[in-house]
């Protein structure tokens, strides 16, 4: 999808595959998709550049899969 070599059906499954995804985690308990522990002497230090790009603003000119 970054790439824009996608077709417009392949952007409508790779947005139900997100859309899917974004319910399962919405609909599962917490407690079973993070295992949580206190860390007192954590320092948050990001290694990652958070700089990508949006597929969906990408995309966003893309015509309906027909």
């Amino acid at each position: 999808a970054v790439n824009r070599d996608l077709s417009p059906c392949d952007i409508d499954t790779l947005r139900k595959l997100e859309d899917d995804f974004t319910t399962y985690l919405l609909q599962t308990p917490l407690d079973s998709l993070f295992i949580s522990q206190r860390r007192d002497s954590f320092i948050w230090a990001p290694k990652l550049k958070i700089d990508y790009l949006k597929t969906d603003i990408v995309n966003k000119g893309v015509p309906p899969c027909q």
